[in-house]
């Protein structure tokens, strides 16, 4: 009975030590992100120019296209958050998100990290992929030459019939690429992932049997 309630107590301590459980969308706007991650760090402005946050707001560039940097801790994980937004406006939603861990997580830790993204990842809509083929340009060139990924039907807003929510990530196995798509698992590691749309037609043209995109076990649940 003890051991029983150690292990609900650490349940709960994880619970309390993660800001912001509500799921993780595109459909996502800045204040949603700021509750989830806190306020942006810095800003890449113009020509990839890198702005404070107290510069770019003394400015008041906030209305200029940007790419807001976000800087947090998860548990013992540092991570680095670029976030995108479909317009200029403080209302705007989110088009993409990447996240860069300072050290790599095994898939089946993942929900342990990210549990507003986790429920994306796991929900009934969801489809779980490895591919040869690169998912975003966003992720890192220095990568292995698989990529796994999600697509998922799920976003905040309803008005996203012909979007799917793609999440991509750069995998390795204890510090080697990946080679070949048999080899994932549970214990595969993350180093970085991008979420952003991709249209149903993607989905439905490379989601197949013949299609480049393979479909796997859903090696995050």
């Amino acid at each position: 009975m003890r051991h029983m309630y150690i292990r609900i107590w650490t349940a709960l301590l994880m619970v309390l030590m993660v800001p912001g459980m509500a799921a993780a969308n595109l459909g996502d706007t800045r204040d949603n992100i700021r509750e989830q991650y806190g306020e942006y760090r810095m800003v890449y402005g113009f020509y990839n120019q890198l702005y404070t946050r107290e510069a770019w707001e003394e400015k008041k560039l906030g209305l200029r296209e940007g790419t807001y940097r976000h800087i947090f801790t998860r548990l013992d994980l540092p991570v680095t958050l670029d976030v995108d937004y479909e317009s200029r406006q403080p209302d705007a939603l989110v088009r993409q998100q990447r996240f860069v861990l300072g050290k790599a997580i095994a898939v089946k830790d993942f929900k342990k990290y990210f549990p507003e993204i986790y429920q994306a990842l796991t929900g009934p809509s969801a489809k779980t992929f490895a591919t040869k083929e690169k998912l975003s340009e966003l992720l890192s060139d220095e990568a292995s030459p698989v990529t796994l990924g999600v697509v998922t039907k799920q976003f905040a807003n309803g008005d996203k019939k012909g979007y799917y929510m793609l999440v991509a990530f750069n995998i390795m196995d204890e510090g080697r690429l990946v080679k070949d798509i048999k080899y994932i698992d549970g214990n595969t590691q993350i180093t970085e992932f991008i979420i952003e749309q991709t249209t149903r037609y993607t989905v439905t043209d490379l989601l197949t049997d013949k299609g480049k995109w393979k479909a796997i076990t859903n090696y995050f649940l």
